[in-house]
């Protein structure tokens, strides 16, 4: 929680196999190598998941009610049980985290930026139409962070 630049800083590339062997064999004890390791393989973790944290059906509902907290909030009440999960201990995370900017800083703004474009993405057919234009992908990733901040920043 009060590493500097968590999220920002990667690990070596035998460092995250070593983590990632770690983790898929269940390795003994706690795992004890660089805590920015962990932090980069939770972001490609939630990269990777076939279905983001917000369903790829929500992404243009986000998109469109992404500056206005209340439609925000609605969304993530309709998602499925488990995504809402994620969702919201994902949320406490990034709060805890942010309670320790001054140390680590990671301050909400950035906090959303890191996150939201990994936890709400496009559906590969807008995806492909977003990679054709700086401009679009510029906005999808800014709605994408204004969303998440809303929940950051709202108690």
């Amino acid at each position: 929680m009060e590493t500097e630049n968590l999220f920002l800083e990667s690990g070596t590339r035998s460092d995250l196999t070593h983590l990632v062997e770690f983790l898929d064999t269940g390795g003994p004890g706690v795992y004890t190598g660089p805590v920015n390791v962990v932090a980069e393989a939770l972001l490609l973790f939630l990269e990777a998941l076939p279905e983001p944290v917000i369903p790829f059906q929500y992404y243009q509902r986000c998109m469109e009610a992404s500056n206005q907290y209340l439609l925000c909030r609605q969304i993530i009440i309709k998602l499925p049980p488990l995504h809402q999960r994620v969702f919201m201990h994902l949320i406490k995370f990034l709060k805890q985290l942010a309670v320790h900017c001054e140390v680590n800083k990671l301050e909400h703004k950035l906090l959303a930026t890191l996150f939201g474009t990994v936890m709400i993405r496009p559906p590969k057919d807008v995806a492909a139409k977003l990679a054709t234009s700086k401009r679009s992908q510029a906005s999808a990733s800014k709605k994408a962070s204004a969303f998440l901040y809303h929940f950051l920043v709202e108690r």
